[in-house]
Parts: structure tokens; sequence; C-alpha cells
């Protein structure tokens, strides 16, 4: 029962991100567009509908992939380069795939660098505030500890 309520809050989450990202990509890079997605993706459906369904499964499977990625954290056996080597690459390969699929970005050399640069700009800036909030949280209880 727990896992089916990670997969429920992971899907959701997945939904919510990849609405928000697809609205910004289709606003900025396609303005003239509807911006239920990139039209050359749209086109490759009978109805906006259908491919907002299927945007939709695809952003909830990055979800919960990406949810589940977090529990590598949890291991104790890897280091923590290891570990964020290994997280980096379940976050960045699906959305890859995902980007490439939703046509976010062409197939070609340069927009591949592109995104990636700009993924793991983001991923460096998330992981860099989730270090230092449990650094701080580390160092926090330490004091309580040496307090006692």
């Amino acid at each position: 029962m727990k896992i089916l309520k990670q997969i429920i809050s992971y899907s959701f989450i997945g939904i919510g991100i990849g609405s928000v990202m697809n609205y910004v990509i289709a606003i900025f890079f396609f303005p003239n567009s509807n911006p239920l997605g990139v039209p050359s993706f749209v086109h490759h459906f009978s109805s906006a509908s259908q491919a907002t369904a299927v945007q939709l499964f695809i952003f909830a499977l990055l979800g919960i992939l990406q949810g589940f990625a977090s529990d590598l954290f949890r291991n104790e056996k890897l280091s923590l380069l290891t570990t964020s080597l290994i997280h980096y690459l379940f976050i960045v390969l699906p959305l890859v795939l995902a980007g490439f699929y939703l046509h976010w970005f062409h197939m070609t050399w340069i927009y591949l660098a592109f995104f990636l640069f700009a993924v793991s700009i983001i991923y460096i800036l998330i992981y860099l505030f989730c270090y230092f909030a449990h650094k701080k949280e580390i160092q926090k209880i330490n004091n309580r500890l040496h307090q006692v």
C-alpha cells in the first residue's frame, strides 16, 4: 500500500512539473502556438486531447521514475559521489528521452547539448540547495547533541 501511495504521489508531482515545463517550453519557444504542447508533437495526433493525454502519461512516468530515484540516497553502501552520479543519470536519461519524444528539442548535437546543459544546471542548483539544507539540519542536530 505504501508503494502505491508513492506511485500516485510521484505521478501527480510528475504531471504538475511536466505540465508547467511543457507550458514554459511552448510559450517561450513556440509563442504563436497553443500551449498544450509543441506543435510538431501535437500534429502527430488526431486531436489535441489525445496529445495531451500522452503527454500527461509521460509526465506521470517521469514523476514515478524520478521519485523513486531519490531512494538511492537511502543506500548507505555507496559513496555520495557514486549515488549522486547514478541519481543524475536516473533523472536525466528519461528526461532526454521524453524531451525528444515530446519534441522539446530536435535530435541534433547542438540541441541535445543545450538541453543537457540546461537540465544539468537546474539539477546542480536543486542538488546544492538540498545538500546545504541537509547539512544545516545535521549541524542543528549535532548542536543539540552537544548541549545534552
